[in-house]
């Protein structure tokens, strides 16, 4: 947030007043925004867990992303498959040729409203590649 921003806010307000987001970086700055993350061993624990099951995930992720005529959103793959949408992420991630895997599909700037009405962007196969 800059100065002038700052200098936006209110320095007395009541517990009812709600001031209005500020607007998020986009772009290179968006990267000073991310969130915390957690600490490294419960990362790693989460990792571990998937053992053995990741690969099973990420083959149905791709199955479904494949075969949907329209390509399909992360909450449609979470939806389809009954996944959690950590794991649908993080499977979608993987198939776009991130964690030393090949690109499988890609992230469209094609979007479509999720169950709760927000924008999401559509994945579809690479082209040039199989369902």
């Amino acid at each position: 947030m800059t100065d002038d921003q700052l200098d936006l806010i209110p320095k007395e307000r009541k517990w009812w007043q709600v001031d209005e987001p500020p607007d998020l970086p986009t772009g290179p700055k968006a990267v000073e925004r991310t969130p915390p993350y957690s600490e490294p061993t419960t990362s790693k624990e989460a990792a571990m867990s998937m053992a053995g099951k990741a690969e099973a995930q990420r083959e149905a992720v791709y199955e479904h992303v494949s075969t949907a005529q329209l390509g399909a959103t992360c909450d449609e793959v979470e939806a389809s498959l009954s996944l959690p949408h950590q794991s649908a992420s993080a499977r979608l991630w993987e198939l776009c040729g991130n964690n030393q895997l090949p690109a499988r599909i890609v992230k469209t700037e094609e979007k479509r409203k999720t169950r709760t009405g927000r924008s999401a962007r559509v994945y579809r196969v690479r082209k040039g590649l199989k369902a």
